[in-house]
């Protein structure tokens, strides 16, 4: 049995470089945007922006939670987001079973339906017919 090299050659070592600068160019705003709502106000306006804070502060997350009632907001995604979790885990285990175990008339021709829908994206059925 010949023993497989753990070090990838020049083409790996390219898409895995390529693929490196792309995640850090996509996470790069989102650091940059946590690091700036622990600045205090005016820090990020300064030239050049400093990359991370000077000094840290939540200040903004309670002026936030306290003032522009995020706090409810939150709550209302969490329920919101939680129910439709559930009555869609419900219906999915309920339709998954009786696709899995009970035999009826077009089962079939309903589960290649549902399948195709899957399939295929939303976004195909968006596009304009004129």
């Amino acid at each position: 049995m010949a023993a497989t090299s753990l070090t990838p050659g020049l083409p790996g070592l390219i898409v895995n470089g390529v693929l490196l600068g792309a995640a850090a160019v996509t996470v790069a705003p989102l650091v940059w945007m946590l690091a700036v709502s622990l600045m205090s106000p005016g820090e990020a306006s300064t030239f050049p922006p400093p990359l991370v804070p000077g000094q840290p502060t939540l200040a903004n997350y309670r002026e936030l939670f306290a003032h522009a009632g995020m706090g409810r907001y939150l709550v209302n995604s969490v329920v919101l987001t939680v129910s439709v979790t559930l009555v869609s885990l419900l219906f999915n285990v309920a339709a998954g079973y009786a696709f899995a175990k009970l035999p009826f008339t077009g089962r079939d021709r309903i589960f290649k339906f549902l399948l195709a829908a899957l399939v295929i994206p939303g976004q195909v059925a968006m596009v304009p017919l004129f």
